[in-house]
C-alpha cells in the first residue's frame, strides 16, 4: 500500500510528531510511505522536514500553509496534484485542516483516485469547525478521531459510522521508558537533591495553562513538605514567565524551590521526566490530545491532573494518578499523599506504564489505521 501523509506545518508541534511517528510505524509495517510538509523559512532549525527525515521517512517540503492564504494554497494544490499523478498513492492521510483542504482540491480529477483520510486530534471534534458536512464523500472518504465525543459529533452531522474510526495516537514507548537514563544523572543536572520530592510540569508557560499553581503549591508545602521542588519544563514569552512564575515565586520566597529547565527535546526531555516524582498537569493547552500525559505515563510517572477536557479519559483516578479540582487544598492533599506513601506512588507508576503500553503502542496504532484504510477503500 502506498500512503502519502500530509502535514500543513513546518514546525515540530503537537501535530507534527504524532503524524511522523505514525508514518514511521506504518513504514516499519511494510507500507510505502511518503511524507509531505510545509516548506520552512530559510535558516529555520528543528523543522518537520529535519526531524521526520531523521526518523528515516522520505520527506518532501512544498507549499502547505497552516493558515488559508489564497496564493500559497493554490500553489500547494497545483504542486500536490502533480505529485499525486506521479506517486499514485492508495491513501492520502491529512493531519491538519489546511492539509485536508489542499488535498481535497488537488485530488479532484486525478485518476486513479486516492482514498482521502482526515485525522482529527481534538477529542471533542471542535477543530472540524462548522464544515463537518464537507467531510462527506468525496472530500473525505474516512475520518480518524481520538475519542468517542468526536465520533458522536460526526455521526450527528450525518457521516456514515463505517467511515469513522476511533484510534488513539501512539507515542515512542521505548524512548520514554529510557532504562539507560539513571535517575540521579538528571537530578544532578538540575541540582536536585536525592531526597527532593520533584513535582514536574511540562507545558507552555502561561497563566492560563495553570503554571502559577506550581508557585501556590510550593508556598503551601513550605512547612508540610520542605523537600518539595517544582521542575518546570517549557518555554514562554518573557512577560508570561515573569508574570505567571518568577515574580510570584519571588514574592512568596519560594524561588529557590523552583527550577526553570527551559524547553527540552529528545533525550533531554526524557531525562527531565526521569528526574520527576509526579507530573502535574493542570489543564490542556493547544494539544487537546494531552500528549504530555501520555509521555509521562510511558515514563512511569503518576499524574496529578485537573478535571478538564480529555484528561479523565487518560488518567484513571486513584490508579494511574489523581484527577482533582484545581483548588490549592485538593492539590496539596494529593501531593502529600504521593510524597508520604512511596508504595502508593510506585503502584501508580507501574499502573501508568502498563496503561501506556496497552493504549499508546505505535505498532498497534499503525495496524489499526492500515486496517481502517482497507475497510474504507473496500466500501468506496
Amino acid at each position: 500500500m502506498i500512503i502519502l501523509h500530509i502535514l500543513s506545518n513546518w514546525k515540530w508541534t503537537e501535530r507534527s510528531e504524532p503524524s511522523a511517528l505514525l508514518a514511521r510505524a506504518q513504514q516499519d509495517a511494510g507500507m510505502q510511505i511518503h511524507f509531505f510538509c510545509d516548506r520552512a523559512p530559510v535558516g529555520a532549525e528543528g523543522t518537520v522536514a529535519d526531524r521526520a527525515g531523521a526518523f528515516g521517512l522520505p520527506v518532501t517540503s512544498m507549499a502547505l500553509p497552516k493558515h488559508a492564504r489564497l496564493w500559497d494554497t493554490w500553489r500547494g494544490v497545483r504542486a500536490l496534484r502533480r505529485h499525486l499523478m506521479t506517486i499514485k498513492p492508495d491513501v492520502v492521510h491529512c493531519h491538519m485542516p489546511g492539509a485536508h483542504w489542499i488535498a481535497a482540491l488537488a485530488a479532484r480529477s486525478v485518476q486513479p483516485a486516492s482514498c482521502l483520510i482526515r485525522s482529527c486530534y481534538d477529542p471533542e471534534g471542535h477543530e472540524l469547525g462548522k464544515r463537518e458536512h464537507w467531510l462527506r464523500r468525496p472530500v473525505a472518504d474516512g475520518v480518524i478521531v481520538i475519542a468517542d465525543p468526536a465520533r458522536q459529533r460526526l455521526e450527528q452531522c450525518g457521516i456514515d459510522p463505517a467511515r469513522i474510526a476511533v484510534i488513539e495516537p501512539g507515542i515512542d514507548l521505548e524512548r520514554f521508558t529510557a532504562d539507560g537514563i539513571r535517575r540521579d544523572t538528571p537530578r544532578q543536572r538540575w541540582d536536585l537533591a536525592t531526597d527532593a520530592f520533584v513535582i514536574g510540569m511540562v507545558t507552555r508557560i502561561r497563566r492560563d495553562r495553570g503554571t502559577h499553581l506550581a508557585v501556590d503549591l510550593l508556598d503551601t508545602l513550605r512547612d508540610r513538605l520542605p523537600q518539595a521542588r517544582v521542575l518546570l519544563v517549557g518555554r514562554g514569552s518573557a512577560v508570561e514567565i515573569r508574570h505567571a512564575v518568577t515574580q510570584p515565586a519571588a514574592r512568596r520566597n519560594v524561588a529557590d524551590r523552583l527550577i526553570m529547565a527551559g524547553y527540552q527535546i529528545g533525550d533531554d526531555l526524557v531525562a527531565a521526566y526521569r528526574a520527576m516524582d509526579v507530573l502535574f498537569y493542570p489543564r490542556p493547552g493547544t494539544d487537546r490530545s494531552c500528549r504530555t500525559i501520555r509521555e509521562a505515563m510511558a515514563a512511569g510517572l503518576p499524574v496529578l491532573a485537573g478535571n478538564e477536557g480529555f484528561v479523565p479519559n487518560l488518567v484513571a483516578d486513584g490508579i494511574t494518578g489523581f484527577v482533582s479540582d484545581l483548588s490549592t487544598g485538593s492539590l496539596t492533599a494529593r501531593i502529600i499523599d504521593l510524597a508520604s506513601k512511596p508504595q502508593l506512588r510506585q503502584r501508580m507508576a507501574t499502573a501508568a506504564m502498563s496503561a501506556a503500553r496497552k493504549r499508546f503502542d505505535l505498532n498497534r496504532q499503525a495496524q489499526r489505521t492500515i486496517a481502517f484504510y482497507r475497510n474504507v477503500i473496500q466500501g468506496t
